[in-house]
């Protein structure tokens, strides 16, 4: 989970202590599988990942070369949260993912 600042992470740990609980009961240690961080980093190693970016972005916008970098390889899955990407008046992130050749899936 990547999140804009340490508040936003701070806060989606907090809220998801029972996940944790319940993901630990069965045997699956929750801190092997799922890891928070404030930004996106490249990824060292070879396995699949999903990367789940809160306020996408936000954290996109901020250094597109390095997102870019972090997400652009093929055992990369990224799901990118906003509310904003597909708004008329603020698309500069829907057309950004556009040139950057990423599909897009909009649900609302």
């Amino acid at each position: 989970m990547v999140f804009e600042n340490e508040g936003l992470k701070k806060r989606d740990e907090q809220l998801n202590e029972s996940l944790k609980i319940f993901a630990n009961a069965d045997k699956k240690a929750f801190r092997k599988r799922v890891a928070y961080r404030v930004g996106v980093k490249k990824s060292s190693g070879m396995a699949k990942t999903v990367i789940i970016i809160d306020e996408c972005d936000a954290v996109m916008l901020k250094n597109l070369l390095t997102f870019y970098k972090a997400t652009e390889a093929k055992n990369i899955s990224v799901i990118g949260l906003t509310a904003t990407a597909f708004d008329k008046s603020e698309g500069e992130e829907k057309s950004t993912l556009e040139a950057l050749g990423y599909k897009i899936y909009h649900t609302c």
